[in-house]
């Protein structure tokens, strides 16, 4: 069996050097026994999913690889109470032959390869789900089945698979082989091969601004990104603040409580002096757009001058370069000239005496929180939890020795 994978994998790697087209896709249908009888009085049709990986030419020869999984629970009398259940879930690799081609609205096609088929018995025992057996086998497989191409990259597909699976080790059942109908969906990718690649043309962007409207430009864009970042941080902030107020009650005694209080009046002191520095950008972008606006007649919006120069800042005849979503001249840094002297995550000097807990203030800001966070859709997660009878250890392992004996009995 080992011998036969290899063959496929080195098959595979020759071939992947010729193919023009690789493809992929899911299909869904129904699988079922059909062989073994104690197989079918226990577990029959049920729901089935495959994806698929593969490659072809135009030839009609590919290979291609599956995985798939089918789950049921059985229907035997006695094992009602039991919710015994089967999972099979092949992993297969397959050569495949087609008749026609992508262009062709019709397209036939059959094959056959080997592959892994990991199984897995559950059952319920004491309430809990318990694997009972579980592994891998190995067997061959053959399907068939057609294309509908729809477009050359898309088709819908029809096939039908034989699986021949060994036993698994239960009601001593020779195999557990079975038939698996799907219908589904596969797109295809040309693979361009090196020596058809079309040369590399050079190409020349134009660059529209001069030295003066690109200094003023990279201005502009500093501010609007440490204006971003600065309402990025205090939303942070309030958000944390607001989650202090709504999950803390009041405890003055509490050291931890009162450690907390003061990290909260910390940001709320950080949140003032945030605002006063958006309030300062604003009033410096507010006056470098009307700079820009009154020297261009075009009335383009400076927002999409901004965006040009972001797209195409390497082609400046005068050295911009970009970094941590900043533009910047060559021989200079990007300075932060308003998003700095603050920060969210910052702790209260140890060494500081706690401030006294203003209770008003407090239950004040904590029916703020509340509401705030009752804006957002937040409003709090009531978690219940399910009072459970605890579970003999001895009883649910006796247990469990006697259902993996009945899957020994014949049926």
């Amino acid at each position: 069996m080992k011998k036969i994978f290899m063959l496929l994998l080195v098959l595979f790697g020759v071939y992947s050097y010729s193919i023009p087209r690789v493809y992929f896709g899911l299909g869904m249908g129904g699988m079922a026994p059909d062989n073994e009888a104690s197989i079918q009085s226990t577990w029959g049709k049920d729901f089935y999913w495959s994806g698929v990986l593969g490659i072809s030419d135009e030839s009609g020869w590919g290979i291609r690889a599956n995985y798939g999984n089918y789950t049921n629970a059985s229907h035997y009398p006695a094992d009602v109470d039991k919710n015994l259940r089967v999972g099979i879930s092949p992993l297969l690799a397959s050569v495949v032959y087609n008749w026609g081609t992508p262009s062709t609205l019709f397209q036939p096609y059959i094959g056959g390869g080997v592959g892994g088929y990991f199984y897995d018995v559950r059952q319920d025992i004491l309430g809990i789900d318990s694997s009972l057996k579980s592994g891998t086998v190995f067997g061959p497989h053959l399907l068939a089945g057609i294309k509908i191409n729809l477009l050359k990259s898309f088709c819908l597909v029809a096939e039908y698979n034989k699986y021949y699976i060994p036993s698994i080790g239960v009601f001593n059942a020779s195999n557990f082989e079975s038939s698996a109908f799907i219908i589904g969906m596969e797109f295809s990718i040309p693979i361009i091969e090196r020596q058809q690649s079309a040369p590399v043309q050079a190409t020349t962007t134009p660059y529209k601004f001069s030295s003066e409207e690109e200094e003023l430009l990279i201005q502009i864009q500093q501010i609007q990104t440490e204006l971003t970042q600065m309402k990025t941080k205090r939303k942070q902030m309030q958000e944390e603040i607001d989650i202090f107020y709504s999950s803390n009650e009041y405890d003055e005694s509490n050291k931890d409580f009162t450690a907390k209080y003061n990290q909260a009046k910390f940001k709320e002191s950080q949140i003032v002096i945030i605002d006063r520095k958006i309030t300062e950008a604003q009033k410096n972008l507010d006056s470098l757009n009307q700079k820009w606006q009154t020297a261009h007649a075009d009335n383009q919006p400076v927002e999409t001058q901004v965006v040009y120069l972001q797209q195409n800042y390497v082609y400046s005849p005068y050295g911009v370069h970009y970094k941590n979503g900043f533009l910047y001249r060559r021989n200079s840094q990007p300075t932060m000239r308003y998003n700095r002297g603050f920060d969210s995550n910052q702790a209260v000097n140890n060494n500081s005496p706690l401030r006294a807990v203003d209770r008003t203030d407090y239950e004040q800001k904590k029916n703020n929180a509340i509401k705030e966070l009752g804006n957002r859709g937040s409003s709090g997660v009531e978690n219940s939890q399910q009072q459970t009878k605890p579970v003999d250890a001895n009883d649910y392992e006796q247990k469990k020795k006697e259902a993996i004996l009945d899957l020994q009995k014949s049926r």
